[in-house]
């Protein structure tokens, strides 16, 4: 094997007294069918290494690296591609190693053909493809990727991750359209969902395997298309001249049907075929503004409703700090600190991403969530040094339901009480691989922020969830690599389960249903204010 560039590798002590060549050699296989393979080129995430797989999937890299006069363990972060295969995520390798095993994941596809009413060649048609993500916990669906048909109407969508996903065409109006100022309205093909839906909602959902081709066909129906004006009152000076315009069928949120906004005329315009629908506008700004109406279009031009927008609402948040049960260090570092003590969020819970993908973050004193759109919310709370007890608007208790923010709304206060009784919580993770070098590396610690280090995603990710069903977790943990434990501080009291698993898993352990799967696996552990609890999880290991 042939070392292409060469970099000195990062050590744990940084006094190197001469330099020497270093072997780190292993395999690379497919994660579904075990199998080695070959031509894969494994390189360092700074891609000053890099190196061919052989026929047997062996590959070798000739690394020279610095060596330290206390034998400090030299690292490297590795990772593979090969065409047809996807990376399951970078590896942290030390140097010298001589059992490293790389994953690669077979590509899924999934392609088809769009196709007209009649036999004659239509026009190249847009497709749509959505993918449910899974994000701090929570699942949305979002657009990954679009395509547009061949001459011949087919589509494809390549190198997809094992999933769910969503495939509908995009608006379509047919050629050899009336000359303008006649008065016969234009024919079209509204958006169309596999298989056969009309709308986002009754759309299908293609559970994608790893390596899996998926075939689709998707019939279009021609429709007459009509005019629509949507008058919006209540713009402020100083709102951007721009808006988002939103067209919901039925009132089912969800991607499809789209129409513009003129802001001399502060008019909502487009075509719509036949149907009901919602319109909802958003402006963005220091006078953020959103609004909803609905419209009808039955065989003719339709005018909806005027759409008055409302400055979207700030809420205010109060935070309580109750400081019984707390050791006395507690109490001396909450009473002498000077920051605020907890970050409050808020965090999508719309199963469509609609444009409020983004988070809410508090700021400013007293503490505000500023111009928060309508919708459906999480309330996340991070408490520095402590927990959030109780989490409530208006007496709905927000750690187990959404916060729902309404168009033109006020919304009471959102009251925090923090706690600092907390207690830890240690688990030993048997079964991951432990390197000669006695560190099971490659470990990915995800909590209730979900955050990960991209310096260890290929490895084990390792979840503490609690078990009274409210939506506020703790934070990551953080993995000893000298004897593969994985320790949370600072957590409130209560029961938890703890799930390790082989590789990096988006584990949508907000949602009570998708972990009801995992009822009978890890491990329940209760853990008392102010004390230790230990617990030994076996890993789950991939099928």
């Amino acid at each position: 094997m042939v070392s292409l560039l060469a970099l000195p590798l990062y050590c744990q002590n940084q006094q190197a007294v001469d330099a020497s060549s270093t072997l780190v050699s292993g395999m690379v296989l497919s994660n579904v069918t075990r199998e080695p393979l070959g031509r894969a080129m494994v390189y360092s995430l700074d891609e000053r290494y890099a190196a061919f797989t052989d026929d047997h999937g062996r590959f070798e890299l000739n690394l020279t690296a610095p060596v330290t006069a206390a034998g400090a363990n030299v690292q490297i972060v590795l990772d593979v591609r090969k065409p047809g295969f996807r990376s399951r995520g970078s590896n942290l390798i030390h140097a010298g190693q001589d059992d490293v095993t790389l994953w690669l994941v077979p590509e899924g596809i999934i392609s088809g053909r769009v196709k007209f009413p009649s036999d004659e060649p239509g026009d190249r048609v847009d497709v749509q493809l959505y993918h449910r993500e899974i994000r701090d916990g929570l699942a949305q669906w979002l657009p990954a990727s679009r395509d547009r048909t061949r001459v011949d109407g087919e589509f494809r969508f390549a190198d997809l991750v094992a999933g769910e996903y969503k495939v509908f065409t995009l608006e379509n109006m047919e050629q050899g359209q009336p000359e303008s100022g006649s008065n016969k309205p234009p024919w079209g093909f509204p958006p169309r969902f596999f298989s056969a839906a009309r709308d986002f909602g009754s759309a299908e959902t293609i559970h994608l395997r790893a390596g899996e081709t998926f075939l689709t066909n998707i019939t279009l129906e021609r429709q007459r298309y009509y005019d629509v004006r949507v008058p919006v009152v209540g713009i402020e000076e100083g709102m951007p001249p721009g808006m988002r315009v939103s067209v919901y069928t039925q009132g089912h949120r969800g991607p499809g049907f789209e129409l513009g906004f003129n802001r001399a005329q502060q008019m909502i315009t487009g075509m719509l075929p036949n149907g009901t629908y919602t319109i909802e506008a958003t402006g963005y700004g220091p006078h953020a503004a959103t609004g909803s109406t609905s419209i009808t279009v039955a065989n003719r031009a339709a005018v909806g409703s005027p759409l008055a927008i409302a400055t979207n609402p700030s809420i205010e948040i109060t935070i309580r700090k109750d400081l019984s049960g707390a050791d006395s260090t507690a109490k001396q570092v909450t009473a002498t600190s000077s920051r605020v003590p907890a970050q409050v969020s808020l965090l999508s819970a719309e199963d469509v991403d609609g444009g409020r993908g983004r988070a809410y973050y508090s700021q400013g004193n007293p503490l505000m969530l500023n111009a928060v759109e309508p919708g459906r919310y999480w309330v996340a709370v991070r408490a520095f040094g402590g927990y959030a007890a109780t989490v409530a608007s208006d007496g709905k208790d927000l750690l187990r339901e959404p916060l729902v923010v309404l168009y033109g709304a006020s919304v009471p206060p959102i009251e925090v009480t923090l706690r600092y009784d907390t207690g830890e919580l240690e688990a030993v993770i048997e079964g991951a691989e432990v390197t000669s070098a006695g560190s099971p590396g490659n470990v990915m610690i995800a909590g209730g922020s979900g955050r990960t280090d991209s310096m260890m995603q290929g490895g084990l990710s390792v979840y503490c969830i609690p078990l009274d069903g409210s939506h506020l977790l703790p934070d990551s943990g953080q993995m000893n690599v000298m004897n593969g434990q994985t320790r949370w501080s600072q957590l409130p009291p209560g029961e938890y389960r703890v799930l390790a698993f082989t590789s990096p898993k988006e584990l949508e352990y907000r949602n009570p249903v998708a972990l009801k799967a995992y009822d009978s696996q890890g491990q329940v552990v209760t853990v008392l204010p102010g004390q230790k609890a230990q617990v030994t999880v076996r890993v789950i290991r991939d099928e």
